[in-house]
């Protein structure tokens, strides 16, 4: 499967960070232009303790990293800024892992990372930070971490530091959020609807087709999978290669030759050191073998290219060393004339949880990736190049167990891919293809297994050197891509089912400053509405899985009703708890509590996520009118305080058209004092709660009894509520047993068409109203 990866819009969900406040240490890196201090400040007055530190601490409960942020001059210091952020990670590793607490990494890229536009291109090489964040929110399940992507253009430290704080204070649950210069939020995605495979342009796109081959400059391509890819691409058309590597070409021992397995070269050389008279090592015996394995893979990749055509020259190079290179290309250049495409295969592993990683790992695996890049477009800075192709990693764009460096890397990678792309323009096709893991190249027979284990395809390696091909020669589609070794219906990328539990808190207003709590009173006391429970479970759901719809919410259940009373000053808390269960990309199931600050749970509700297609909306079982008569009382006569308490805020139903024995039908439609309810794309609470508003009324006149909403079976939306357009609601109601009502409501366009569904609404009679 292949998905590009876009900037979705990501209203802010009004959730709170868990872990800021009762007293934790917090530590804001400086960023040395009045942002940390800026933020320090606001946080302090809002009760949190924070200060600003010039070095993380091992006593800190929550790190915010704002050394990204610093005045950079040069290339090399935006990219130790990815080092520093390791090493703040590694300090409070441990402690996090273990007990929890917070990590988020603010960078400028853009405001969108990237995706739509970028700060500069020197703000590319920070972008490792969203990769080590990822990372650490596998390995620290009990932490909360985000990465955020601030646009500071025209913003002074103060504006700067407000929407950070009010991202830590009322954003979401999202991993990563970019903050746009025009206050807009977005979170980048998969784009799940868009899973179709590159196509192969043929002639570049009608540009005129030099009648020399391609020289292409290959780091890693003479080993593994990418060997297997520039093979693929050799066979589409003739091609000229330059592959770099770290092997050294040797002669191989002429009393190994013939011989294919490991043990019988581990005899044949024994012998030959007995005969000889020395002693050979068992260490350096392995490496021996080692190294005649890798020459042979070697020269049957050089010999596969020349058999298809193409011409091919082998040069072992660290791939870092830009002056090194450009020197060893020099005579090549001068016969097949200059370099026209790059292709970045190169990468190593050094697999360790943050905690236990040293730096020297660290630096190995990030500098072969992000060092070998600058290396490659140091050296053909004056080439006209057509293709620029960089092998990322999936591991960049989820995070992946022991590989904070691969992923941080692999980000960079992506982000520069995105810079480039603007840089040259149409002339020049550029791709960073995050791939999933291979059935081959660094995938073990044992780590093959593992990954079968967790449920995860591999791409075969057929489908995967295709794939580059596409991709290689694609002149319209994303740049940054992720393809995957999964199925349709399941499709996984670095691990199949999961579960996970995650928190996040919000703050009841202040009733005279939110009207959906103001004007939702009984007995004299704000209440929150069901209806808001539902709308904050649906919006923390949809934030943390940005690229999935909500099929529908389920088991709402009221376990103890949420009084917004005097508290002596304070707002009151709210812990919003989340045990999720995904089946791959595709499918997540979300279990939500939302408890009170002594731990009393107040309402319970379930959420099915997956991927709606346009032809699945409005296919809800219409409602037919429930029948009856009409209905007795006016408007003047419902919203009296004892029928209906609700205050203008929630005051919907426009027109009571029927009544009967089976349900009922009103007109609802939207004023001035409930427009704050309409939010397009959203849950439109005030239209929800009109609904059962309608079942209440009807319970009066049916039976004379008062009720309130306790269990809401299920809630499905389908299309978004109109904001000036009248809706009709229609419910079949019936009584159970001596105190409960269950209602089916159903709210219409004027077209007819279902907007949405409240299911199995159960509605218990209350004493003493």
């Amino acid at each position: 499967m292949r998905y590009g990866v876009k900037a979705a819009p990501a209203p802010a969900a009004g959730l709170a960070m868990p872990g800021l406040w009762d007293g934790a240490a917090i530590e804001i890196m400086d960023d040395g232009n009045g942002i940390a201090e800026a933020l320090a400040k606001r946080m302090l007055a809002a009760g949190a303790q924070a200060r600003v530190v010039a070095s993380v601490s091992d006593k800190a409960d929550a790190v915010i990293w704002l050394d990204a942020l610093k005045t950079m001059d040069t290339d090399e210091e935006a990219l130790l800024a990815n080092r520093r952020a390791f090493e703040a990670a590694k300090t409070v590793a441990a402690k996090f892992a273990r007990q929890g607490g917070v990590f988020v990494t603010v960078q400028d890229t853009g405001g969108s990372f990237g995706l739509t536009n970028l700060a500069s291109p020197r703000s590319v090489w920070t972008a490792g930070l969203t990769g080590l964040v990822k990372t650490a929110a596998r390995e620290w399940p009990k932490a909360a971490v985000k990465a955020i992507d601030l646009n500071r253009e025209g913003l002074t430290a103060e504006e700067s530091s407000e929407r950070i704080f009010q991202e830590l204070f009322a954003g979401g649950p999202e991993y990563e959020v970019g903050l746009q210069a025009a206050g807009t939020r977005i979170t980048p995605i998969l784009d799940l609807e868009s899973a179709a495979s590159a196509s192969v342009s043929d002639g570049r796109d009608g540009q005129a087709q030099s009648e020399e081959p391609a020289v292409l400059l290959v780091s890693g391509g003479a080993r593994g999978v990418t060997a297997a890819a520039i093979a693929a691409l050799a066979r589409t058309e003739r091609q000229r290669f330059i592959l770099l590597g770290r092997t050294p070409l040797e002669e191989e021992p002429v009393v190994c030759r013939g011989i294919s397995d490991d043990a019988g070269m581990k005899r044949a050389l024994l012998e030959q050191s007995k005969a000889d008279g020395t002693t050979l090592p068992l260490a350096e015996l392995g490496r021996k073998v080692q190294r005649i394995v890798m020459n042979r893979e070697i020269a049957d990749n050089l010999q596969t290219l020349r058999a298809l055509g193409s011409e091919v020259v082998y040069v072992p190079v660290d791939v870092q060393n830009a002056e090194a290179l450009r020197e060893a290309l020099l005579p090549i250049r001068a016969q097949w004339g200059p370099i026209t495409g790059i292709v970045h295969g190169a990468g190593v592993l050094a697999d360790k949880a943050i905690a236990d990683k040293t730096l020297d790992q660290f630096d190995y695996v990030f500098d072969t990736k992000v060092g070998g890049l600058r290396a490659l477009l140091s050296v053909t800075e004056s080439d006209p190049l057509s293709l620029i192709c960089l092998f990322s990693s999936v591991s960049a764009r989820s995070g992946n167990v022991g590989q904070a460096d691969y992923a941080m890397a692999n980000e960079v990678l992506n982000k520069c891919a995105q810079s480039e792309a603007i840089r040259r323009g149409s002339g020049c096709i550029v791709k960073s293809i995050n791939w999933g893991p291979w059935d081959g190249g660094m995938v073990s027979p044992l780590l093959k297994k593992h990954f079968e284990q967790r449920g995860v395809n591999l791409i075969p390696l057929e489908e995967g050197t295709a794939a580059f091909v596409a991709e290689a020669t694609d002149m319209n589609g994303p740049v940054e891509v992720v393809i995957g070794g999964c199925s349709e219906d399941r499709p996984t990328l670095i691990e199949g089912a999961s579960e996970r539990s995650w928190h996040a808190e919000l703050f009841l207003p202040e009733p005279s400053h939110a009207p959906w709590l103001n004007d939702h009173r009984i007995g004299g006391n704000p209440v929150v509405p069901a209806v808001m429970a539902l709308d904050w479970f649906v919006r923390a759901a949809s934030a943390a899985y940005p690229h999935l719809t909500v099929k529908q919410c389920s088991n709402l259940s009221v376990k103890k009703g949420i009084v917004a009373a005097a508290n002596d000053g304070k707002r009151i808390r709210l812990t919003l708890a989340c045990f999720d269960r995904t089946d791959g990309l595709a499918h997540a199931r979300l279990s939500f509590e939302l408890r009170g600050e002594e731990g009393l749970i107040h309402y319970t509700a379930d959420v099915e996520m997956g991927i709606v297609h346009d032809t699945e909306q409005g296919d809800a079982p219409m409602f037919e009118a429930a029948g009856g008569e009409a209905w007795r009382w006016q408007l003047a006569d419902i919203y009296d305080g004892s029928k209906l308490f609700h205050g203008s805020a929630f005051r919907v139903i426009r027109e009571l058209t029927l009544a009967g024995h089976e349900g009922a039908e009103a007109i609802f439609k939207h004023d001035e004092a409930t427009a704050w309810s309409h939010q397009e794309g959203q849950i439109d609470p005030a239209m929800l709660d009109g609904g059962l508003q309608l079942a209440r009324l009807w319970g009066i006149r049916m039976f004379g009894e008062t009720t309130l909403p306790t269990t809401i079976g299920s809630y499905a939306a389908y299309r978004s509520m109109p904001e000036h357009e009248s809706i009709v609601c229609r419910i079949r109601s019936e009584r159970r047993g001596r105190y409960k009502t269950v209602s089916q409501l159903a709210w219409l366009n004027e077209q007819g068409e279902v907007l949405a569904e409240l299911r199995n609404v159960e509605m218990h009679i209350v004493a003493g109203q």
